[in-house]
């Protein structure tokens, strides 16, 4: 069994400057640390959830056999959950809402480095830009006027907002990320489109109330407190017209693994065996619902159609709910401002939750013990990613990695074993 290897060792001492066998590492840095846990569970689950499902090596037994496969089966969100009840208890929301931006800003970081190469290249060699017009977006332009304003909240490098002033409409993009900005600006000068990009916070915007047609929000529920959320909405429906339409879209919690970021992760043939197994998710998954969890190191609260309608229905008239069937990871919600709604009735107001959970020594000993074995885990996980990957790029055409790539998977299922135990799973 692969206990705390090397890189991890070295990882924790180095950038954490501690001894956690001393239980001496500081909220702050245990913090931190959840969070890479997190990343490393969303960027290795998914080569290892074909061999939990249907590999023929020697499945788990004793007490793991009362709950196979259904704790097992959805290992990554169980853990998720787990991360961030751990969170939660040693940091207050204040907090969480600095690590989740400055992480957000962390994984953003390839992301605009190839944006920017993307563009630079655009402008250099005079090419237009590979639209990619969704099936959200023609669903989302039949319910719009045509030449009306939008807002695009959270539009990164533009990709979609290009998409809707291609098609005529007059798009304002806001995001927190300067660069990302920067580059969706550039596209929008390149193509001379009715397109303009704002580096801002929704929730400290400045722009002019009640003059949006239609707002797209994607990624609800991004905002660790109720009380933050609350506001989010209320901004919203600010900045629309009375008779102006929002597009609100939530995660589901049935897409726990996020396959679609295989392509990007791995070899095309491993990405190519893994994401039709997708459909997986919504036979034997539990029902979607809204809960909260941790994926890539940032915070989620995944919704049903239900709880999404009834969330936003304080302040919006739900026109529409329904889960994407173009795309399963996502509701959608198609909304009005409530006839009664006051432009000038914000959550400026609503008192914080910021109180400093205290923590004794023994509840902080439990932490790192429980981090220390998710660790493991996630050593288990990246080895066995690399071992599959491995496989692909030399002789995967036409053979079948779960019975070619061997993985200790009894080994695996104790180690989640005990996490489970620790935290009241079972």
């Amino acid at each position: 069994m692969l206990f705390h290897n090397l890189a991890t060792q070295l990882y924790i001492n180095s950038r954490y400057m501690t001894d956690i066998s001393q239980n001496i590492m500081g909220r702050r840095d245990l913090a931190e640390f959840i969070l890479d846990l997190s990343y490393r569970i969303s960027v290795y689950s998914p080569p290892m959830k074909p061999y939990v499902r249907f590999c023929e090596q020697e499945k788990p037994s004793g007490k793991w056999r009362a709950f196979y496969p259904d704790h097992f089966w959805d290992f990554d969100d169980h853990l998720q959950k787990t991360l961030l009840g751990l969170l939660k208890s040693i940091v207050d929301d204040e907090e969480i809402e600095q690590l989740y931006t400055e992480r957000f800003i962390e994984n953003l970081g390839s992301f605009y480095d190839q944006q920017k190469r993307l563009l630079e290249n655009a402008v250099k060699h005079n090419i237009g830009y590979e639209t990619v017009f969704r099936a959200r977006d023609n669903y989302i332009l039949k319910r719009v006027k045509p030449g009306s304003r939008m807002l695009y909240a959270g539009c990164g490098s533009g990709t979609e907002c290009i998409s809707f002033a291609e098609k005529g409409l007059d798009v304002t993009g806001i995001d927190t990320n300067q660069d990302l900005v920067d580059v969706a600006n550039g596209w929008a000068d390149h193509l001379g489109l009715s397109f303009r990009a704002l580096c801002m916070d929704m929730m400290n915007h400045t722009l002019e109330p009640g003059v949006f047609d239609s707002i797209v929000l994607e990624f609800y529920g991004s905002w660790s407190s109720e009380t933050t959320t609350s506001m989010a909405r209320q901004k919203l429906a600010v900045l629309l017209k009375p008779d102006g339409m929002g597009f609100i879209v939530a995660q589901r919690r049935k897409y726990a693994s996020y396959w679609y970021m295989m392509r990007h992760r791995f070899s095309p043939a491993m990405a190519k065996w893994l994401i039709p197994q997708t459909r997986l998710d919504f036979i034997r998954s539990g029902e979607d619902a809204c809960e909260e969890r941790l994926f890539f190191g940032l915070y989620n609260r995944c919704h049903s159609k239900e709880s999404l309608a009834a969330e936003l229905a304080d302040i919006f008239d739900v026109q529409e709910c329904t889960y994407e069937s173009y795309d399963p990871r996502y509701v959608i919600a198609v909304v009005r401002r409530k006839e009664d709604f006051a432009p000038g009735d914000t959550a400026d107001g609503m008192p914080a939750d910021d109180t400093r959970r205290e923590i004794s020594k023994g509840d902080l000993a439990h932490v790192h013990e429980t981090l220390l074995k998710i660790a493991d885990i996630c050593d288990m996980l990246e080895q066995h990613a690399k071992e599959v990957d491995t496989f692909f790029k030399t002789k995967g055409k036409n053979q079948n990695p779960l019975a070619c790539v061997k993985t200790d998977l009894v080994g695996f299922a104790d180690l989640v074993n005990d996490v489970y135990e620790k935290c009241g799973i079972m």
